[in-house]
């Protein structure tokens, strides 16, 4: 019998999660994702980073699908930026963010040794990960130009400021 995980092989020690054949894993720093990632550590991850999804094949058996879920640093799979949902195949490497942490996608066939050394995943809470901020967080106009571009909120700020301009300039005009 087969089982999938993933093993971060990035920052401090390693760790391994199980991967659920009935319900999707998100990874991120939110203390209500299934992977946690430690904001002091991993400040360029979002709160719901990504997920893997399992998926049943024609043939019955489960394949697992990575989705980017619209993160500010986005998601990598082996060094190609995800672009849509797409099937993960053992070996695979998956990086959160261009300098973030790195897992492994992998197959172990043996349970006994996977419940032994592999922990299923359980929600983790970090202390202090809501209050925690990383400096392009607090002052997004430090963010590097191409990450700068994909925040959500950058063409309604713009929209914003040329209004308050226009407002001021019409109100100097007519006064």
């Amino acid at each position: 019998m087969s089982h999938a995980f993933v093993r971060l092989v990035s920052g401090k020690g390693e760790s391994s999660y199980l991967l659920l054949t009935t319900s999707e894993v998100v990874i991120g720093r939110d203390p209500s994702c299934q992977v946690v990632l430690q904001s002091n550590e991993y400040g360029m991850v979002s709160r719901h980073h990504a997920s893997i999804r399992p998926s049943k094949t024609p043939e019955g058996t489960t394949s697992y699908v990575l989705c980017d879920l619209n993160s500010a640093n986005g998601t990598y799979l082996n060094g190609h930026v995800l672009q849509e949902c797409q099937e993960l195949h053992a070996g695979d490497r998956v990086m959160l963010g261009t300098h973030g942490p790195e897992f492994v996608f992998e197959y172990q066939y043996n349970y006994q040794s996977l419940s032994k050394s592999q922990p299923t995943i359980t929600p983790t809470t970090f202390a202090n990960t809501d209050s925690e901020a990383s400096w392009s967080q607090l002052l997004p106009i430090l963010s590097r130009p191409k990450d700068l571009t994909r925040k959500a909120y950058l063409v309604p700020g713009i929209i914003t400021v040329i209004l308050v301009v226009l407002l001021f300039l019409y109100k100097d005009f007519y006064t």
